[in-house]
């Protein structure tokens, strides 16, 4: 949390100095874009890990894991449908936006976040969705994407009280 608050306090302070610091705002933009396209490759080449891990597991364990597996996983994902209704429905009593509009423009997100189970690793996809299709503009997402990306762990939350119970 440290982190994040010294982040946000640069962020305001450049913000509010405006160009005095553009050469300082320039570069941790050349830096940004540097971690996303690092990110873009890694996103690019993680399922081919993910596969090789997935052969090793079932190898070494068999079908005796996916029994076991096959009631976590259902659970898990019972419980990421009810936090997305709740969360959705308030966005949607809050912004009256045509919902089935938004989650269609944000199908790649989903898919890219369910390949990779990584907040972070979808934040160029999320910026470029955000930016394109649902007409953000870019100064409310590069701020609002990576933050939430970062404090908003709901489902890693609830992923982990899942897994406490797996494990008992």
């Amino acid at each position: 949390m440290q982190m994040i608050f010294f982040t946000v306090l640069v962020g305001v302070a450049l913000v509010s100095l405006g160009e005095k610091v553009a050469g300082v705002t320039k570069i941790f933009d050349q830096c940004a874009s540097i971690i996303y396209k690092m990110l873009d490759i890694v996103m690019l080449y993680s399922p081919i890990g993910v596969l090789a891990l997935m052969a090793n597991t079932t190898a070494v364990f068999g079908p005796k894991l996916f029994g076991v597996l096959a009631k976590f996983v259902f659970t898990d994902w019972v419980g990421c449908l009810l936090i997305w209704f709740f969360f959705s429905g308030i966005v949607w009593l809050y912004t009256k936006v045509n919902y089935l509009e938004m989650c269609k423009s944000m199908i790649p997100i989903w898919v890219n976040t369910i390949a990779t189970n990584s907040s972070a690793g979808t934040i160029p996809i999320t910026l470029n969705v955000t930016t394109e299709r649902l007409k953000v503009p870019m100064s409310i997402a590069s701020f609002s994407i990576p933050l939430g990306a970062t404090i908003n762990l709901t489902g890693a939350a609830l992923y982990k009280t899942i897994l406490a119970f797996f494990c008992s």
